[in-house]
């Protein structure tokens, strides 16, 4: 998680801040139709998320893998999209970040 956090600094997203969550993988006992059951906890980790943002009436929901590795562009064109916000008054506050980690294997 050390790595991920260095990662998300990086863009000037906090790991730790009041908006972020961190999920349970689920471990499924089997695969379930899909090619392993890492894929299939991948799939359910993200449904899980989306329901959960569905219910809290949330309008943008950020969704990572615990790997994610952002490409330098991305700190341009997140204060693209910052200025944007700012430029839009009916813009919600209410948007969360939500890391999954579904590392299972076979």
């Amino acid at each position: 998680m050390d790595s991920l956090r260095i990662e998300l600094a990086r863009v000037g997203l906090d790991i730790d801040g009041p908006k972020v969550s961190i999920p349970t993988a689920p471990r499924p006992s089997d695969m379930n139709g899909f090619r392993s059951r890492g894929v299939y906890g991948n799939l359910l980790s993200h449904l899980s998320i989306l329901e959960g943002a569905l219910a809290d009436n949330l309008e943008s929901v950020l969704i990572l893998e615990d790997d994610a590795i952002f490409r330098h562009s991305f700190n341009k064109m997140q204060k693209d999209i910052a200025e944007s916000r700012t430029q839009c008054a009916s813009v919600p506050d209410n948007i969360t970040l939500s890391l999954s980690a579904a590392g299972i294997t076979k």
